[in-house]
């Protein structure tokens, strides 16, 4: 039964398979050592040392850009590129009215897009933070395991999970009872697997291992946290699908496909514009001008505001769709959906 589902051939998942794979056939007095912790758990010290250095139990792809970065991406648009040239070309042959027309519908469309995506990316944050998964943790000062967002664990910790329990990093077994995990997003299993809470003889073998983005389907288990964030197998995972080359969707294919006709027309129009109407009357400043008319009208100026007010309309649509639907549900998602609420 396979359950290394991490990409081959990169240095990084070998490297990971060879860290889980020693993981697994490591005795715990041995882990417990390396990663300077104990069966009781880190103290809230220790922890939050361990986060400074080694940062929140999230996905880097999950983070949010830097507005500045997320602001040139809204930007760099091909047409908007092009508008930018004819703008700079307009205001050193001072057509300041033009330059000024220009000037505003590219900042116009810019900031369209960029605040309704930063709308969405609110969304998207706030939607993450009303379902966020919390887990049981141990802390030695702690008579109980306290219940902590799962963001905030740190390698060494030690962690309680039930039936119903999403696995937040990937961890080793210290105790199991009847536990049985459902792997079928990493491996693709359609059934549940067992794991047991043993050293394993063979290191290959992942009995005694948890993987994010697994869940608990039957039992309860105590378990050690190895690795937390993109260092674990599903981060790297989702390091490598986003990598990956990804095919545009149709709409991005038509828009691209459209933007690179009207861009091919303008470049060769312009410089044929420039030189047939230089060598028929011979004055350089009045081609310029004539050729850069012609580049302007045959630029669509408005097509990036449209696209991107279409889009916008398109997208508050579907959130007035979203707010009334859950409006007549009279209860949050994922109200059953075992640690999902919690």
């Amino acid at each position: 039964m396979a359950e290394d589902s991490r990409p081959s051939g990169s240095p990084e998942a070998e490297a990971l398979r060879s860290s889980l794979s020693h993981a697994s056939s490591e005795p715990l007095e041995a882990l417990f050592h390396a990663l300077g912790s104990r069966a009781q758990g880190l103290s809230a010290r220790q922890a939050q040392a361990r986060r400074k250095q080694f940062g929140p139990n999230v996905l880097s792809h999950e983070q949010r850009l830097p507005w500045w970065i997320h602001l040139w991406r809204c930007f760099r648009d091909p047409f908007n590129l092009l508008l930018s040239a004819l703008a700079l070309v307009s205001v050193l042959t001072d057509s300041a009215g033009s330059a000024g027309t220009i000037v505003a519908m590219v900042t116009l469309s810019t900031a369209l897009r960029f605040v309704q995506e930063t709308r969405a990316q609110n969304a998207s944050h706030a939607l993450r933070a009303w379902v966020a998964h919390h887990v049981l943790v141990r802390r030695p000062e702690a008579t109980r395991p306290l219940r902590l967002p799962s963001s905030r664990l740190v390698p060494g910790d030690v962690i309680v999970l039930s039936a119903g329990d999403l696995i937040p990093a990937d961890c080793r077994l210290i105790e199991a009872d009847d536990l049985c995990v459902s792997q079928a997003a990493l491996t693709g299993e359609s059934m549940p697997v067992d794991k047991r809470a043993v050293t394993a003889t063979d290191p290959s073998d992942r009995i005694n291992l948890l993987l994010t983005g697994t869940n608990v389907v039957s039992g309860t288990a105590v378990a050690l946290v190895l690795t937390t964030g993109d260092s674990t197998s599903f981060g790297v995972m989702a390091r490598h699908a986003i990598e990956a080359p990804q095919a545009p969707s149709a709409f991005q294919a038509n828009v691209s496909q459209v933007g690179g006709l009207l861009l091919r027309v303008v470049m060769a129009m312009v410089p044929a514009v420039f030189a047939l109407n230089y060598l028929t009357k011979g004055d350089v400043l009045q081609a310029a001008l004539f050729a850069l008319a012609v580049g302007v009208s045959l630029t669509p100026e408005m097509l990036p505001m449209v696209v991107t007010s279409t889009l916008a309309r398109g997208a508050l649509a579907l959130e007035a769709q979203g707010d009334c639907q859950a409006a007549g549900g009279h209860s949050r998602p994922g109200r059953n959906g075992g640690a999902l609420h919690r």
